[in-house]
């Protein structure tokens, strides 16, 4: 009995030994992982010289790090880890990083192109982490009239009213009130207006606005801290035209439209779609100029050096093209004294 007892605390103490070696040697510690709030960020655009664009936060989450963390972003891009100074190289957290928050945009002062590319988040023994970046410089429309309601008579209430904008043009503005924003999101990015959450309930219109529209453009923001997605729609003479893209961020977001080719005098408005609070700023339109109007036009005003020989031997005639569409009626040419004039070339009358 007191030797089967004493080979049993002894096989155990060697299995004791064995397993702390085991420990000591690092084969059994926890593996460093690292996680991220997104792994995809687009919208990272701007129009050409009016650069860099809104950043977008990511948050990463770290345990077990064996070493730092590098964050490296891809061409074009930058990131920053305060959201002031941003820089297109990598940024170093230390290895008792747990969780933090960094910021990516598109840099200021890049060709007009589209821009994608891999960010990377690098540590030791742990698996690379990526966000995809996407986002494109715009080129900068010659926009005819814009409205940015810096003249605007809104207040910090809900109202229906109307005040004269840019350009003297009218605005008249239903269940609207001024943008003060929410948090620190975008307060300083705009003087906008705020859409009231009731699905078109908030609007904002002007009327008999001159010179017709081709393309239209505005800003959209989110209004609140709501998770709610939100959408406006512009009308033109009352009938729906485009609807924005749904989102819920707080970035600038731009509600663009093409081809809308519609002569003027027009009305224009925006509705909040959604029943969340919206933002609209910046309003802008390029005029629109039918082509089915009526006109006539005619290659030359001037013609000199008609000449002709005394003995009517020798003569020069002038071309002259007529461009002419859409005509009511019938057009009549008429020469002048001492000259003829003729459709073929042929036959030459007065």
């Amino acid at each position: 009995m007191k030797t089967a007892l004493s080979l049993r605390m002894m096989s155990t103490g060697i299995l004791a030994w064995c397993f702390l070696l085991h420990s000591a040697n690092g084969q059994g510690e926890a593996t460093p992982a690292i996680s991220l709030s997104t792994n995809s960020i687009s919208n990272l655009s701007y129009y050409y010289q009016e650069g860099p664009s809104t950043s977008h936060s990511i948050t990463i989450t770290c345990s077990n790090l064996a070493g730092v963390v590098d964050i490296s972003p891809p061409d074009g891009f930058e990131i920053s880890n305060d959201n002031l100074t941003f820089q297109n190289f990598a940024i170093t957290l230390p290895a008792s990083t747990t969780e933090a928050t960094f910021y990516t945009r598109l840099r200021e002062n890049q060709p007009i192109d589209t821009y994608t590319g891999m960010l990377t988040i690098t540590t030791i023994n742990a698996s690379t982490q990526t966000v995809f970046l996407s986002g494109e410089i715009w080129t900068k429309d010659a926009w005819d009239y814009v409205e940015d309601f810096n003249h605007s008579n809104l207040g910090g209430s809900y109202a229906n009213n109307s005040f004269t904008g840019n350009n003297g043009l009218t605005w008249n503005y239903t269940s609207c009130r001024n943008e003060r924003g929410y948090g620190n999101n975008f307060m300083y990015l705009t003087h906008g207006i705020k859409l009231n959450k009731e699905a078109n309930e908030g609007k904002v219109t002007a009327l008999n606005l001159p010179g017709g529209i081709k393309s239209f453009e505005c800003k959209l923001y989110k209004g609140s801290s709501s998770s709610t997605n939100v959408e406006a729609s512009l009308w033109i003479n009352d009938t729906e035209v485009a609807v924005s893209d749904k989102f819920n961020d707080d970035e600038i977001h731009y509600f663009k439209v093409d081809n809308i080719n519609v002569s003027g005098p027009f009305n224009l408005e925006i509705r909040n779609n959604r029943s969340v609070t919206l933002v609209v700023d910046d309003i802008s339109w390029s005029s629109y100029n039918d082509p089915a109007t009526t006109y006539i036009e005619s290659s030359h005003n001037t013609i000199s050096d008609i000449i002709r020989s005394v003995d009517d031997s020798y003569q020069q005639n002038a071309v002259i093209t007529i461009h002419a569409k859409n005509l009511l009626g019938d057009v009549q040419v008429s020469a002048p004294s001492r000259f003829l004039i003729s459709e073929d070339n042929s036959t030459f009358s007065s």
